[in-house]
């Protein structure tokens, strides 16, 4: 492949991006082109955040795929070492995931630009916690698994993808009710209304993540805990040792094994008598 090739198919793609930046401004989609305050679209929003888009957005769906694969029992226990390596994928994602969400406070603030935010500064608040949590979990859950902590880890690491999947469950939210608010009268295609109502929405789906994973983690320990407390029916100072896996060939060969092992009758003096008379 030569280099000219490479130019043309980056010019090409940027290409594309324009017209379809164009198309979106000029209202040719399907759904009503939301405007921010200044007439600017809503959908074009991190079009001048680089940092935003390359950190933030982009590996958002390679996190999204690898958390499930992270926590699978059966990947950790057979593939080990996938795990790991996928692991330090999944690590890097959620460290350019946090500094895009910075990147886009910073940005929100220095450029006052808190269109991008519902509630403005308070909306930003919220989110710069939830950003706090998400960069907190992750750090806790790689300094338990260094440590060989697999419990602590697997515990850290729970809370951290519940924190990332909140923003999944929020537009799964918005989605699901935009329907039914249109039709009674809340008209999303304002920016105000549809700026207040991505809020609350990310506000109830973080508040259900966070408290769903902790009832999780409160009641699966407590459960771990009855077990481990529960008491023996052996008698006390009785050691109950594992049973030894079963041999087939062994339990086969058994009968002959006893009749080898069985001593041979020592002959009476009498039958010896006998037996030299005959």
């Amino acid at each position: 492949m030569r280099l000219s090739d490479g130019c043309n198919g980056c010019g090409s793609l940027l290409r594309q991006e324009d017209r379809l930046v164009r198309m979106y401004k000029e209202g040719r989609f399907l759904t009503k082109t939301l405007r921010e305050d200044d007439g600017s679209p809503f959908g074009l929003k991190y079009k001048n955040f680089p940092v935003a888009r390359l950190c933030h957005m982009l590996p958002a769906p390679i996190w999204a795929v690898l958390a499930p694969i992270q926590l699978s029992a059966t990947i950790r226990q057979r593939f080990c070492r996938v795990h790991r390596v996928s692991g330090r994928v999944f690590m890097t994602c959620s460290t350019l995931i946090a500094i895009g969400l910075c990147s886009i406070g910073l940005c929100s603030i220095i450029k006052n630009r808190l269109t991008f935010y519902t509630a403005g500064f308070w909306d930003l608040v919220f989110l710069s916690a939830m950003n706090a949590w998400f960069v907190l979990t992750g750090a806790c859950g790689v300094a338990r698994a260094r440590r060989s902590d697999i419990r602590g880890h697997h515990v850290w690491m729970l809370r951290h993808c519940a924190c990332g999947y909140f923003v999944f469950l929020q537009r799964t939210m918005v989605l699901l009710t935009r329907g039914a608010l249109m039709r009674g009268g809340f008209d999303l295609t304002v920016s105000k209304n549809a700026k207040a109502w991505f809020h609350v929405c990310a506000l109830v789906a973080a508040a259900i993540s966070v408290t769903a994973i902790e009832v999780w983690l409160a009641v699966t320990s407590a459960s771990a805990a009855t077990v481990l407390r529960a008491p023996s029916s052996a008698p006390q100072g009785v050691v109950v040792k594992a049973a030894a896996p079963i041999n087939k060939r062994a339990l086969a060969l058994g009968p002959r094994l006893d009749a080898l092992r069985t001593p041979l009758a020592t002959p009476s003096p009498m039958s010896a008598a006998a037996a030299g008379e005959i």
